[in-house]
């Protein structure tokens, strides 16, 4: 899935993409979306020797070779390069050609300007909400204020430590949670498609709108946060099984894949974890259960209602 960044400059987000494509042994391209031309990316077009198309020559920086592409500042793209951006994010293609080595697309981006906003980053807009709604995983990245003391002491210390390698290898980590992700995906849990119903419901009210997309999205990412979670579990505690909690999954999942995140207006995560308590809980009551038919019903008046009518 397309993966976006959303954080404040000096985050480390361009910095953790390079070094991950380099542990996964992968052909990286870095651009600058705010400033890269489209030449950049294809190459020289020059005619076809029959002079009915055009082909290109390729440079260093074009991305026909690309296994890994990582489009920084997308939000400070011009829409006309953003239009022709979104063909690589969605579709693996451009120019209509497909590009038969790109495995993976991220993007990072500067958080869009709030109407109370005195630090906005001049020239930084919302994304545009067909373009976020392509990426699976859209993820905030946390700033300095936001890491305890602990964590501020190690990045400090860490910087004089020389390059070392990630506590997992990312190979290994990556290949056994694909596995575990396809037999999650044959056997899922009893519930976990009630659960997103009723979360889509829950989120309606409070005015994120979810498209079918996105649904099936968040469903697949449910899946591939649980399977990462045990994988990781399992080779950092060294152990042959490692129980965890599919709600703490789902809850994850939910938190890193709002489009919304990429807009203008903020995310309340209260309401985010609100909204998925509620349809958790929701998810294992019958349908004929009468609390259920109670905690459906929006309307405070009509609630009542249904809980008179239930008690005759």
């Amino acid at each position: 899935e397309p993966l976006l960044l959303v954080g404040r400059h000096g985050a480390a987000k361009s910095f953790l993409l390079e070094r991950l494509a380099e542990a996964l042994e992968l052909e990286f391209r870095c651009y600058n979306a705010s400033l890269v031309n489209f030449d950049d990316l294809v190459g020289f077009p020059i005619p076809t020797e029959d002079k009915k198309s055009l082909r290109y020559v390729s440079t260093p920086t074009a991305i026909w070779d690309a296994e890994v592409v990582f489009l920084d500042e997308i939000n400070r793209t011009k829409p006309e390069l953003q239009n022709k951006l979104f063909p690589i994010v969605h579709e693996r293609r451009i120019q209509g050609v497909k590009l038969e080595n790109l495995r993976f697309r991220w993007a990072a981006m500067n958080p869009p300007p709030a109407d109370d906003d005195e630090e906005a980053y001049l020239g930084a807009e919302p994304l545009d909400p067909a373009l976020a709604d392509r990426f699976g995983f859209i993820v905030p990245v946390p700033e300095w204020s936001d890491l305890n003391k602990e964590q501020k002491r190690r990045i400090l210390g860490d910087q004089f430590k020389g390059r070392h390698e990630f506590a997992v290898k990312p190979l290994e980590a990556l290949a056994e949670a694909r596995r575990v992700y396809v037999g999650l995906q044959a056997t899922p849990p009893v519930g976990l498609t009630e659960y997103l119903i009723q979360l889509e419901n829950k989120l309606s009210r409070i005015g994120l709108y979810l498209s079918a997309r996105r649904m099936t999205i968040l469903h697949r990412n449910v899946l591939a946060v649980q399977a990462a979670r045990v994988v990781l579990g399992q080779l950092t505690e060294q152990m042959d099984a490692v129980e965890v909690e599919w709600e703490e999954s789902a809850l994850a999942a939910l938190l890193h894949s709002i489009p919304q995140l990429a807009g203008e207006a903020p995310v309340d995560h209260a309401q985010l974890g609100a909204a998925h308590w509620q349809a958790w809980e929701l998810a294992k009551l019958k349908d004929d259960d009468p609390w259920k038919q109670i905690l459906e019903t929006p309307d405070p008046l009509d609630r009542l209602a249904v809980a008179a009518g239930l008690g005759d």
